[in-house]
């Protein structure tokens, strides 16, 4: 029984890749964050050399989630070809640091996450593609002053301080300016809609210990509305360098998919790479989105 248990996992797993890569050939050169969907792709092979089967389906099937290809591709893009030396990550998805890692687009990086599973997670990711020399990790609270003043040259946060409660993300961003040296970079992203709005969830995600149960739900994400976001440049004392906002083409398809996903999980996950070349695009503004889309933003201090 289990050995044909084990057969009809392979199979299912087997088709999953192949369905997988079939999308990632149909979006084509119209993938933004092809290079770190690549890469994953390609790291996906020394886990399972490792024998780490799950991260090894995980990594070939969905190496980034539907959201990070524009996310990511906007923090390349930022980067360009300048090396950064020191360089502080906030709870940003894994696999962004360990690409500009392995490419020497930064020298050290310096990683704090809240939640000590997933920053364990982290760690193992470090140690299995041999990057553990270049990165040092710690369970900070981001809305806690950091031990650190005009110290780094790069920071980056890619979609977290929405998930922050209460007025945490204008607290975390504060801390992060101050912790940015003269001259250097801070990148961020959140989601964004014509209309502010929060979300709910029977689960606290990412553990956060100020996450408080409201109504028997806790506190997932804020949607941010042109306001909400001129609180984050009120607080930074200017609007950002860069800012690009894109989202879906037609309101509903990112909360219709989102159900979908957690429904279906990774059968539904490795459509991504289609999914995000076919139903979404970049907006001149907040206001022009038809539905849910994602501000992308670079400070420089």
């Amino acid at each position: 029984m289990r050995y044909i248990s084990t057969i009809k996992k392979t199979i299912s797993d087997f088709i999953l890749i192949i369905q997988s890569l079939c999308m990632r050939i149909i979006a084509g050169r119209r993938l933004p964050g092809s290079a770190i969907d690549t890469y994953g792709r390609k790291a996906a092979f020394v886990f399972l050399y490792k024998r780490d089967y799950s991260n090894f389906i995980q990594l070939l099937c969905n190496p980034l989630s539907i959201l990070r290809y524009f996310e990511f591709q906007f923090v390349l893009d930022t980067l360009k070809e300048q090396q950064y030396k020191n360089h502080l990550d906030v709870s940003s998805p894994r696999l962004l640091l360990l690409y500009l890692l392995h490419h020497n687009k930064i020298s050290h990086s310096h990683l704090i996450n809240p939640d000590k599973d997933d920053l364990l997670q982290t760690q193992h990711f470090l140690n299995v593609l041999n990057l553990q020399n270049k990165a040092d990790t710690a369970t900070l609270d981001i809305t806690q002053p950091l031990p650190f003043y005009n110290h780094f040259d790069l920071i980056t946060s890619i979609s977290v301080i929405e998930h922050i409660p209460d007025d945490g993300d204008i607290k975390a961003i504060e801390n992060m300016w101050k912790a940015l040296k003269p001259g250097g970079k801070l990148i961020i992203t959140i989601p964004c809609s014509k209309d502010y709005s929060e979300e709910f969830r029977d689960k606290n995600t990412y553990n956060l210990k100020t996450n408080k149960k409201i109504q028997e739900k806790y506190f997932f994400q804020r949607v941010y509305d042109n306001d909400r976001l001129n609180k984050i440049f009120s607080q930074i004392g200017k609007a950002p360098q860069q800012m690009i906002i894109f989202g879906e083409k037609k309101k509903g398809i990112f909360y219709k998919y989102e159900k979908e996903l957690m429904k279906y999980n990774l059968r539904k996950a490795v459509n991504d790479p289609y999914y995000i070349s076919r139903d979404y695009q970049i907006f001149p503004n907040i206001n022009a989105l038809p539905g849910f889309g994602v501000c992308e933003m670079m400070f420089k201090k």
